[in-house]
Order: C-alpha cells, then structure tokens, then sequence
C-alpha cells in the first residue's frame, strides 16, 4: 500500500509538474502571441503610410507629366509666335523701305496743294 501510495504520489507530482509546465508553455505563448498582434499592427500601419507615400508619389508624377507637356505646348506655342514675329519684322523691314517713297507730303505743302481735307 505504501508503494501504491509512493506511485501515486509520483504520478500526481508528474502530473503537476506537466500542468505547470504546460501552464508555462501557454502563458509564454500566448505573450509571444501578443507581441506578434502588435508588430503585425505596426507593420500594417507602416503599409498604410508606404502605400499613402506611393499614391502620393504616383499623383505627383502626373502632375509632372501634365505640366512637363503643358510646358512642352507652351514652348511650341512660344516658338511659334517667334516665327511670326520675325516673319512681320522682316515684312515691316520691307515696308518701311518702300514707305519713304510713298509719304504723303508735308502738311503745308498739302495744305497748299488742297489735299489737307484727305489726310485729317
């Protein structure tokens, strides 16, 4: 009897000791459980802010597509009107060789001639 007491006694601490030690494992795990919530919590907010930083990043280079063709239709537009400005210097430049030549004449001598009702 002393030793199925003795047996019982040992099993019933080896049962305490496997309690304890799966109590440990449990407690252990569900901290490691806890710390992996919250490094998953912070990784999904850093993924939050990278994917803001992209969809920022992506709106600015849009805006700097349109403005890098906007700049390109304004250069165009600029050269353009460069084009046409030399074409009526260089037009004006003929004209105003011509024009000497083709002046009316003074006032007074318009004036005396009659002509002074054309030119008012």
């Amino acid at each position: 009897m002393d030793d199925e007491l003795l047996m019982k006694n040992d099993e019933l601490k080896k049962a305490t000791q496997l309690w304890q030690d799966f109590r440990d494992q449990k407690k252990e795990t569900e901290r490691k459980l806890t710390e992996t919530q919250t490094i998953i919590q912070q990784l999904q907010k850093e993924i939050i802010n990278k994917q803001k930083e992209i969809d920022q990043v992506a709106r600015l280079r849009e805006e700097l597509i349109a403005a890098t063709t906007a700049r390109d239709k304004l250069q165009d537009a600029l050269k353009s009107k460069d084009e046409d400005l030399a074409f009526l210097r260089g037009h004006l430049s003929q004209l105003s060789e011509k024009l000497p030549k083709a002046l009316p004449p003074s006032q007074e001598e318009a004036k005396k001639k009659g002509w002074w009702q054309f030119w008012k």
